[in-house]
């Protein structure tokens, strides 16, 4: 069954950024690989646009388990420092998510792309180490109105089928600003691999 059963009132999080920009937590991390022998995360791989990063690496080495590999890899960059996350996978991707009460803000997370080869790119999205505290309560829609909603607004041009339906909290766009707040949405994944949000 994709549609969760409860629904409550949720609550809203506070977002406190540990740093400014992009370009300034990589600076920390930069630092941080090196000192832990990780030499790709270096001026000459990274690239900042907003609040992403991309660190394109091409690696050639020998991984058995890619997961597990991803993750002794991002720890030693510091990137997850005083940070709790979540781990998922999705093919050659591994997303860290993060994460508070065990709910994953669904717009903060770093993808590592890891094949048997190694590492081959880490692309962050909104992330800043970020420290999060409670908010304020905030109603919430139920699921199934949520897909009743969904279904009569969306227009698809083929059949598709809703696979997943998840609660947690999106941050958006920032803007540089040091505190945000992430509000609670419903993520809903369809058949052809599109995912909207809705709150």
């Amino acid at each position: 069954n994709v549609i969760p059963k409860d629904c409550t009132d949720a609550r809203v999080y506070n977002v406190e950024n540990k740093y400014r920009t992009v370009s300034e937590l990589l600076e920390k991390v930069k630092k941080t690989s090196k000192e832990n022998g990780i030499t790709y995360f270096n001026d000459e791989n990274l690239s900042v646009k907003g609040k992403n990063f991309v660190c394109k690496v091409a690696s050639n080495e020998k991984v058995s388990h890619t997961v597990n590999y991803a993750k002794d890899i991002i720890k030693k960059t510091g990137l997850l420092d005083d940070v709790d996350y979540s781990v998922r996978e999705s093919g050659e991707d591994v997303y860290f998510y993060l994460k508070h009460d065990n709910m994953i803000f669904f717009d903060s997370y770093i993808r590592v792309k890891c094949t048997k080869k190694g590492i081959q790119e880490i692309y962050g999205n909104n992330w800043y180490s970020d420290k999060i505290t409670e908010g304020s309560m905030a109603e919430t829609i139920s699921p199934a109105q949520i897909l009743i909603d969904f279904a009569i607004q969306m227009k698809f041009d083929k059949n598709v089928t809703v696979t997943k339906v998840e609660a947690g909290y999106y941050i958006g766009n920032r803007d540089e600003a040091v505190r945000v707040t992430a509000f609670p949405v419903w993520e809903i994944v369809v058949s052809d691999g599109s995912v909207y949000y809705y709150d």
